[in-house]
């Protein structure tokens, strides 16, 4: 249950009571979903890296208590994107220095963890998931495909190897970390054709290994996924 100072959410949120038929009070929004949502405007920059998050605002905007709030913002604050200071409050996180680097690292890390598992594990089911899915990603790399739309079926596949290598707490970190830096830095690795062309021959590639039951290559070939996004990062300054 909210506290007292949860106020009602928009008007389509509420439902209907059951015995009167009167519309009835909507539930605020759990401080999982609110981070959700912040996390959403900092993906699309209607929230800008270095600009304060004010409690006051942020309870009026999604209609619940400070209290909810800031439960949202510590749940950012551990994926990296929210800092939070003393006497100063919330922010998000700057986009820049090592950092988020060091974020990115730790995501090829995990992946390529969950690749090595992957390869002893996977079924012949999500072979063909994978399969499917690279097959799309190389129908789509030479159109007009916007990089953040390539960029989430590159995630579908990554997702796929994440849940072959039966390791739930390893899945649970590659998707925590993830919901940083790297998800909203993703897309610059895509913008062009070129670029899409290369991603898809590395899952070609990487599903090959998977299939030949390789760990060392499916290892190599997971971490060359992640360090040629890097790369291209680094080169437009980010």
């Amino acid at each position: 249950m909210g506290d007292g100072n949860d106020r009602v959410g928009s008007a389509g949120e509420a439902g209907t009571g059951s015995e009167t038929g009167r519309p009835a009070a909507a539930r605020p929004a759990p401080a999982i979903e609110i981070a959700r949502q912040l996390l959403r405007l900092i993906q699309t920059r209607r929230l800008h890296p270095g600009q304060r998050l004010k409690e006051q605002e942020l309870a009026a905007r999604f209609g619940v208590s400070r209290a909810r709030v800031r439960e949202a913002l510590r749940l950012l604050e551990a994926k990296g994107v929210v800092v939070i200071e003393p006497m100063r409050g919330a922010s998000v996180a700057p986009m820049h220095g090592e950092a988020i680097f060091e974020t990115v690292e730790i995501a090829t890390t995990l992946f390529a963890l969950a690749t090595r598992r992957a390869c002893a594990r996977i079924t012949a089911e999500e072979l063909g998931l994978l399969a499917e899915g690279v097959r799309e990603l190389e129908r789509a790399a030479p159109t007009a495909i916007a990089p953040d739309s390539f960029f989430r079926m590159t995630l579908r596949l990554g997702a796929i190897i994440a849940t072959a290598a039966r390791a739930p707490r390893l899945e649970s970190l590659i998707a925590d970390v993830r919901a940083g830096w790297p998800n909203i830095l993703g897309a610059i690795g895509f913008t062009t054709p070129a670029l899409r062309r290369r991603a898809a021959r590395n899952w070609r590639a990487l599903h090959a290994a998977l299939s030949a039951r390789d760990p060392r290559r499916a290892e190599r070939l997971a971490e060359r996924i992640h360090d040629e996004v890097r790369a291209e990062v680094e080169r437009v300054g980010w």
